[in-house]
């Protein structure tokens, strides 16, 4: 981590602990977009081995965002681990593909909800629904934006809700 710190192209700080941090920068997206190999061994995989050599490192690092995953091959999940199956980048392509157009808010709301291939029309419904809740204009946008955004909440963390999980990790008192 010294070492790297010392590079001109490092950006950002090291952690306290040098070797966490180290780690950290190897264990997480150069693992998971599949620059680097941790087993037997730490190892640039062919396509980590093109990086270092490229001249056109944007279209190397999107054609490896477009493979991304979850769940990874990399990682394992545990059994309280939240279950994905889905390529993200892809799946909020197709929805682009599908409305033609997707805003931020809609992005937001909804297009993070994609954690599953299969969602797919579930959240094209709800983005529908969205747009004409939206044209209705019974209340101001802001407002309406908010609610929407108030109810999806509650309804991807209801279970927790009613479980009475609803403590913030950065603070003691709840």
């Amino acid at each position: 981590m010294r070492a790297l710190r010392e590079e001109d192209f490092f950006r950002g700080r090291a952690a306290k602990n040098p070797a966490f941090s180290a780690r950290d920068r190897i264990n997480r997206a150069p693992q998971s977009y599949g620059f680097v190999r941790l087993s037997p061994t730490v190892e640039l995989t062919p396509v980590g081995r093109k990086l270092i050599g490229a001249g056109r490192t944007q279209e190397l690092f999107f054609r490896q965002l477009l493979k991304f995953q979850l769940p990874s091959p990399y990682h394992k999940i545990g059994a309280r681990g939240a279950k994905f199956r889905v390529k993200p980048f892809l799946e909020i392509f197709r929805l682009i593909r599908h409305f033609d157009t997707l805003t931020f808010d809609e992005l937001q709301i909804f297009g993070l909800q994609l954690t599953d291939y299969k969602k797919f029309d579930n959240v094209v419904a709800k983005i529908e629904q969205f747009r004409s809740g939206k044209d209705c204009g019974k209340e101001s946008y802001k407002k309406y934006r908010q609610d929407v955004m108030e109810k999806e909440i509650r309804s991807i963390y209801s279970c927790d809700i009613r479980a009475g999980k609803i403590k913030i990790r950065e603070n003691k008192d709840q």
